[in-house]
Formats: structure tokens, sequence, C-alpha cells
């Protein structure tokens, strides 16, 4: 390793799960890494009020996003990066890992193989995504723990032929969750709630790089070779400047078009939209006869199925309807003295039975499946303004109604019934735009293919955008995994160039 290397600086900007992965590569190949993102609390003292307003989700949504701790964050960071959503969902959380520390999150590996070999990331890249994140495989899990099967019933006559999309394909996967199995607690496996099993819920800034508390106002003497890169960090009410050779910036699709917009000071391009890609997403009720829920399970995803249907590539997670209404009861309904007997009642109907004479029976039959449709049917688009607002319109595309309420669904549900998976009649809810969480190819128009920015034919390849935002391409499973490798291929890329 020369020696220019080891006295290289470098700029990780971002507190998500893709900044971590990059700084924990950069500096484990010898740089010195900063990085650098603003936190919850520090943040806090910058805000005049901080309301816990209840968030809107309604049944059918993750329970995750109705947590204390996560609507209090998410007003913060709305604060310190303000935007306005006009029928979409913007997330974005200010706070080391961002999302991953309410996430729980569906790795979907299996369903994401094909994706990960094309990044065709070296035998010790791969050792090194397979050791960053754990993996926990849930039929796998649950057959240690109840000697129980699970999904192996559905999988046995599975099909697929993802080839060619004149014809339909489904494949079912066992579930795999970023949770460290030697943490579960058998008497209180992860749910939405906080859970130190789940990876983010207890995230601890590694020791391997520095971390800098503050928030990236400037970039300076982008373009200009003969001078270094120099960073603006503001905290609190003060400001520092600091020089790097290297910036890689991670701060999420929405975040990171933030900064690049901002920084590039380009006003050709202001007021111009940019595409924004999403999944649709639609929650179903579902009834698999064939797939009693265990006593004891996560209540999390706890199988998927990805299909190609009409052209039109669907990926499906289902988990136990029981998680989501012990969600309900514990939080937003416990107050309810309706509701309190409610959950009585259900403690009643939760006794295990062998019978379909009793009510539990169906009830441990019982999911909620989540159905992500291809990126291609989003159109959704964000811009930024002079005074740095950025507005995100949602939408989907014109033939959404007419192309999966209307042709796809009846062949989705004609395919999950061969599987003897039951779509359940007008329980339903079409989610707004965002509301998946997966953004991606904001900045394709501001990055060239090795995501160097590059802007009006100058290109600075000194500085990398190396999250979603930089992709044209969104996986249809949940894309988090692939977004992760793809930060350590091209963070790999670079460290090669450099020895």
């Amino acid at each position: 390793m020369s020696l220019l290397l080891n006295v290289m600086n470098i700029a990780v900007i971002g507190s998500g799960v893709t900044a971590f992965a990059a700084a924990s590569y950069l500096s484990k190949k010898g740089f010195s890494v900063d990085c650098i993102a603003p936190r919850i609390e520090p943040m806090k003292k910058e805000i005049d009020k901080v309301y816990c307003s209840e968030n809107s989700n309604k049944f059918l949504s993750s329970p995750k996003l109705n947590r204390a701790d996560f609507i209090y964050s998410k007003n913060i960071s709305d604060k310190v990066f303000p935007k306005e959503c006009k029928d979409f969902t913007g997330i974005e959380i200010v706070d080391s890992i961002g999302l991953a520390r309410y996430w729980g999150a569906n790795l979907a590996k299996y369903a994401l193989n094909e994706s990960i070999n094309k990044l065709n990331l070296c035998n010790e890249d791969r050792n090194f995504l397979e050791n960053l994140i754990p993996t926990l495989n849930v039929n796998e899990f649950y057959q240690e723990l109840n000697n129980n099967k699970y999904v192996q019933n559905l999988k046995k006559s599975s099909f697929s032929s993802n080839k060619n999309y004149n014809q339909t394909s489904l494949e079912i996967f066992d579930a795999t969750l970023a949770i460290w199995k030697n943490k579960c607690n058998l008497d209180s496996l992860p749910d939405e709630r906080k859970n130190e099993a789940i990876f983010g819920s207890n995230f601890l800034m590694p020791n391997s790089y520095q971390s800098i508390n503050g928030r990236v106002v400037d970039i300076m003497n982008i373009f200009d070779k003969n001078k270094s890169l120099v960073i603006k960090v503001k905290f609190k009410n003060t400001f520092i400047l600091k020089s790097y050779d290297y910036i890689f910036v991670a701060c999420g699709a929405i975040g990171s078009y933030r900064l690049i917009s901002n920084i590039c000071k380009d006003t050709s391009s202001l007021g111009i939209s940019h595409k924004i890609k999403h999944h649709p997403m639609i929650s179903r009720l579902a009834f698999v006869p064939n797939l009693e829920c265990p006593k004891k399970y996560i209540s999390m995803s706890n199988f998927d199925i990805a299909m190609t249907v009409n052209k039109c590539n669907i990926y499906l997670n289902f988990y136990p309807l029981k998680g989501l209404f012990n969600s309900y009861t514990r939080n937003s309904l416990k107050s309810k003295y309706i509701f309190k007997i409610i959950k009585k009642i259900y403690i009643l109907l939760n006794i295990k039975s062998d019978s379909p004479l009793s009510i539990s029976w169906w009830i441990d039959r019982l999911y909620i499946s989540s159905l992500y449709f291809d990126s291609d049917l989003s159109s959704s688009y964000i811009t930024s303004s002079k005074d740095n607002l950025i507005t995100i319109n949602g939408g989907f595309r014109a033939d959404f109604q007419k192309l999966i309420l209307r042709n796809t669904m009846p062949m989705i549900k004609s395919k999950l019934k061969n599987k003897k998976i039951f779509l359940i009649p007008f329980i339903s809810k079409i989610h707004k735009p965002g509301s998946d969480l997966h953004y991606s190819s904001t900045l394709i128009n501001y990055t060239n293919k090795e995501s160097n920015l590059s802007i009006n034919k100058k290109t600075d390849s000194r500085i990398f955008t190396i999250d979603s935002s930089s992709s044209e391409y969104l996986p249809t499973a949940n894309p988090t995994y692939y977004f992760i490798a793809r930060a350590i291929k091209l963070a790999s890329d670079f460290s090669t160039s450099k020895r």
C-alpha cells in the first residue's frame, strides 16, 4: 500500500447505513476517514419547538412508523432539512444509521442475488459485506425453534421463468432480516419496537473512523483541481472548514440531491424537475391455510414472493396479522376501553387450536401482504429552488390504475391462489407515493457512470455520490442490501485505483 494512500483524507457525508458501509470499508483500506452528519439531540437545541404529533399512518401501514421515537426524530429531521411533499411520503432521519435505527429490514438477499452478482464484488469485498450486516433466515430460525419447516410446503411447487417477461414467473423466498440470531430473546422476539437483536436499534458509531457532528452547508473548490476540496460544516452557530482529498456523498436519494443541487449553484438547473424513482405499494390481507404462524414469531416479513406478471415485476412481503394487531392494541389503542376488551378477547382467540372451527386457527393463518411494484410505474419528481427548498411531487404512471388494478391484480391473485395463498377481497390499501421508503435516481443527471459529480460537461473525479441517488436502477425487492453492496463496490474501485 502506497504512502500516498496512508495520508489521503476522505470525507463521507451522511449518517445512514450506506455512509456507514463506505466509511467502514475505506477506513479498513487505510484511508483517514471522517464521517460528517448531524445528530438528533444536538440539533434539537437549534429548534424552538418540536411537536411529537401523531403520525398519519392508518391500519395496514408499517407499525414502525407509529413509534414515538421515530416520530420525534422525523419531526426534528424535517425541521433541520425542510421539504415540501405533495402527495408523497418523503422520509429522512437525521441521526446515526438513519432509518436503520427503526429498521429490522428485510434484506431480500436471495431475490437480490442476481443484481448483486452483476456488481462483480471480489471475494474479499463479499466477505466484508457479509460481516457488515447480520442476516437471519426466518425459516431456518423457526425450524430450529419450533421444529417446523414453515414455508417449505409453499416452496415445493414454486416455479420460475424470470428470463422471459412474456411468461409468468413466481418464486418463494425465505425472509432474511437484519437481525443478530444470538441476541434474539425468545420471550420478546423482534417486532416494530426497539430490540437489541435488530441491527441499528442500539447502533454505536465504530471507532475505525472519526465521526464529526455537523451539517454540511457547502463544498468549495469543486471543478478546481488545483485546490483541495473544502467542506463547510455548521455546528450550532459556528462554522468549521475542513480540507479533503476526496469526498463520498451518501445522504440518501433526497438528502444527496439537496446537497449537490445547493452546492453546485447551477442556477440554470434550478426549478427543473428530476425524476425520483420509488415503488408503488399496495397492502392486502392474505389467508394462507397451509402456513400456520408459529406460537413464537418475528413480527416482520416471514416469507417473500417475487413474480413477473403482465410484464410487471412485483415483490411481496408477508408478515403475521397477529403482530400488527398486537402493535395497535399495545400502543395507539391501549387507552380506549373498547380495545382493552378486544385485547382480552384476542388473548382467548390466540390459544392454539388444530381445528378450523376455532377462530384462532384462522387468525394464525392471516398475513399482511405488502406488494411492491416495478419503479417504472412511478411518476414522481423532485425540484430544488433558489431558497434551497426541496419540493417533491408524487404520482404514479398514468396507466397505473388500468394496468395494475384492473389487469395485473387479478393475475396476481390467480397465481397466488395456485400456491394456496388467497388475497382477501376489499381489504386493501393503495399507499401514498413514496411510502415504500425506497428512492433512487434523483442525481443521475448530475453524475456519470462512475458516480462522479458531472455537470454541464464538467466532471470532478474527486467527488463520488455512492448512494441510490446516482443509480438509475432500483430493484423491485427491498433494495437496501443492493445499495450497500453497490457502495462497497464503488469504494473498492476507488481504493484499487489509488494503490
